[in-house]
């Protein structure tokens, strides 16, 4: 890394520069989107919050944890803002791990890095009932960490699937 950085944003030395502020804003954009167009259900995807060379960043920063937290956290409080009347069951989150357990399985061989699911619904779990202590998976790779991050976002889709009665535990 370059010595042109400050906390709006990072240059390398070939040029490169992420912004990594910016992810914020994406991920409460795309919270939004999940809870509102059941259309984006269907393209969930990293790519959608932020590119390789500022996940990079926050994989190298040990950042991935607090992203998640921030995703969940923004996830849990928008879906109480859109289905105020909707509680998750006790069941939810243990229903949760077991689809995407399958859904793991189902992919593996589809290059989809989902990370541990376990380590993943566990964080929104614990966000979700207010928790926000970030997780320590700094010792998991980029793939797997991005892969936790990813799943704060299936979680809010499954929790939007619950309350529009598209997925029954």
């Amino acid at each position: 890394m370059g010595d042109s950085s400050n906390a709006m944003s990072v240059q390398f030395d070939d040029g490169a520069m992420v912004m990594p502020y910016k992810v914020f804003s994406a991920i409460e954009n795309q919270v939004e989107k999940l809870a509102t167009d059941p259309e984006a259900l269907d393209f969930i995807s990293l790519s959608n919050i932020a590119d390789g060379p500022t996940l990079a960043h926050y994989y190298q920063t040990d950042g991935i944890g607090n992203l998640s937290v921030f995703a969940s956290e923004t996830a849990a409080s928008s879906f109480k803002k859109h289905f105020p009347d909707t509680t998750l069951p006790g069941n939810f989150f243990p229903e949760v791990k077991d689809f995407l357990d399958r859904m793991k399985e189902e992919t593996a061989d589809a290059g989809l890095a989902m990370g541990p699911i376990e380590i993943g619904v566990g964080v929104a779990e614990r966000v979700y009932t207010g928790d926000i202590t970030p997780p320590e998976i700094t010792a998991l790779s980029s793939g797997d960490q991005c892969g936790v991050l990813l799943q704060q976002f299936m979680v809010l889709a499954l929790a939007v699937q619950y309350a529009r009665g598209d997925f029954t535990l």
